[in-house]
């Protein structure tokens, strides 16, 4: 009897970690500058419950020119719809310096949004709209660069 109850444990455990696992669909260097400067290694990673991009830094970022990026990454959601400014604002606000060697990561289960930096939680919000933007500069109908957008849906 113990031993049935452990494998149908190990059957539950290993079930769920299955659900869970992610897989790599697609991944791109961002680049700035007629110089191609090395920004971040972007990997898009999809589960069957969630789907995270992980952004690997090979240079040091200071804030002010990541909110730069979402600004230009967002300004098609806002000029379609100026009142999810709010929304934008968190999604700024969880933005910080970032070095080389640094891991952002930007999760996303259906409405709820978690951005980390270095495994650290920086913020975390529930909100269908804040899910629906936290991607689009990268995956949305207008991306920053329809090249990393490609490579990024590689395997999809």
């Amino acid at each position: 009897m113990k031993n049935i109850f452990i494998s149908l444990l190990l059957v539950l455990f290993s079930t769920s970690i299955k659900a869970e696992e992610l897989k790599l669909v697609g991944t791109a260097l961002a680049e700035f500058s007629i110089f191609k400067i090395d920004v971040y290694q972007i990997s898009y990673f999809k589960g069957a419950e969630h789907e995270e991009l992980h952004l690997d830094y090979k240079t040091n970022v200071k804030k002010k020119y990541s909110i730069m990026g979402w600004a230009e990454g967002l300004e098609p959601i806002l000029e379609k719809n100026p009142e999810h400014k709010e929304k934008y604002n968190w999604i700024i606000d969880q933005v910080v310096d970032l070095k080389e060697g640094d891991l952002y990561v930007i999760k996303k289960r259906k409405a709820k949004v978690s951005m980390y930096k270095n495994s650290k939680l920086i913020g975390e919000i529930e909100d269908k709209i804040i899910a629906s933007m936290v991607f689009e500069p990268w995956l949305g109908s207008v991306p920053v660069d329809k090249e990393i957008k490609r490579k990024l849906l590689k395997n999809n």
